[in-house]
């Protein structure tokens, strides 16, 4: 998500709104939803993704050694092939996600050690954690682009801009043709359907088409907060929540993640807007004055700015590497 240039900031403009709608489900399951977005002809839009895939597994029975976990269930429901991620879902690391490298037995490989990051077996041991699919652009979007973006080659088809391995890289959906089968391809025309999208992580559309059009996704609503990574520089984050309105500065909880200061020292949210981006830091308070959101170029008290309802904002980062937690605010949950 470390976005090395500010260049791409000032050429993309903010043209995003969506709905959703949600279905009404049994305590005991995930609320499942469907969120539309509405995209311009032409331009640049940003997506969260606030909605993911289904919880396959839950466990309470967990140990943790370095980057293996024995969860004490029975993992023979995951398929070797696809990529899972788990997720601490209680405790003081509720939020907390990694993705799963292998598993046998009982107990799951990391892709890292989430040990040697800070999580303690002392904390750890006993939380209660959940398994998913991690969502692919495929499962987000379609195995045959049923969210309905504009298909065709790299140069005229709509395109999904993803932060992969310290750069944005563009991926379309090919309607097929000259022997080469339709279906999702990255930059370099390579098959792209199984490319990961992290929950939390915002992504960036072009459209290219001749008029405004809406286009839906659908998936699991992930109930509780999320932990995502900061990097260095700009990070592209999601709003979690599907709900529009319900997360704002002051009740996101990101000032706990951030560093505060000023507006030349504290990490910096840019929000899209019409114009371009609003910005705004976190004021920790002192010298009389009180903690609180601050408008950058106003100054102005901002606690009760929305975080864009089903999109995405930048975080620029003035720090090293962290993560920071997104509080959920959902009704009747």
């Amino acid at each position: 998500m470390n976005i090395k240039t500010s260049l791409l900031i000032g050429a993309l403009s903010y043209a995003a709104s969506a709905t959703i709608g949600l279905a009404q489900t049994t305590v005991s399951t995930d609320p499942v939803g469907v969120v539309t977005a509405d995209l311009p002809a032409t331009g640049f839009s940003y997506l969260g993704i606030s909605l993911t895939t289904p919880t396959l597994l839950t466990s309470s029975s967990t140990t943790l050694s370095g980057d293996e976990v024995a969860t004490g269930i029975d993992l023979s429901a995951l398929e070797v092939g696809t990529d899972y991620t788990m997720e601490i879902v209680d405790g003081i690391y509720e939020g907390f996600c990694a993705d799963i490298a292998s598993w046998t037995g009982q107990v799951i490989t990391l892709t890292e050690d989430i040990a040697a990051a800070g999580v303690t077996t002392a904390n750890f041991n006993g939380s209660r954690i959940t398994i998913r699919t991690l969502p692919t652009i495929a499962s987000i979007f379609g195995a045959d682009n049923s969210a309905g973006l504009k298909a065709g080659s790299l140069a005229n088809a709509d395109r999904i801009y993803i932060y992969e391995n310290g750069v944005f890289k563009k991926h379309y959906y090919f309607p097929g043709g000259l022997g080469v089968s339709a279906g999702w391809r990255d930059e370099d025309g390579n098959d792209s359907a199984n490319t990961v999208i992290h929950f939390g992580d915002g992504l960036i559309i072009e459209t290219k088409d001749s008029a405004p059009k809406s286009v839906s996704v659908s998936g699991t609503v992930k109930l509780g907060p999320t932990n995502v990574p900061l990097y260095a520089g700009f990070n592209l984050l999601s709003n979690p929540s599907p709900i529009g309105g319900s997360l704002t500065l002051a009740n996101s909880g990101l000032e706990n993640g951030i560093q505060g200061g000023s507006a030349a020292t504290g990490d910096v949210i840019y929000i899209p807007s019409p114009s371009g981006f609003e910005k705004y830091y976190y004021f920790p308070g002192g010298l009389g004055v009180s903690a609180g959101w601050r408008n950058v170029d106003t100054g102005a008290i901002s606690n009760d700015v929305e975080l864009p309802n089903t999109g995405s904002f930048f975080i620029d980062r003035k720090g090293g590497n962290t993560s920071v937690t997104i509080a959920e605010e959902l009704p009747n949950n």
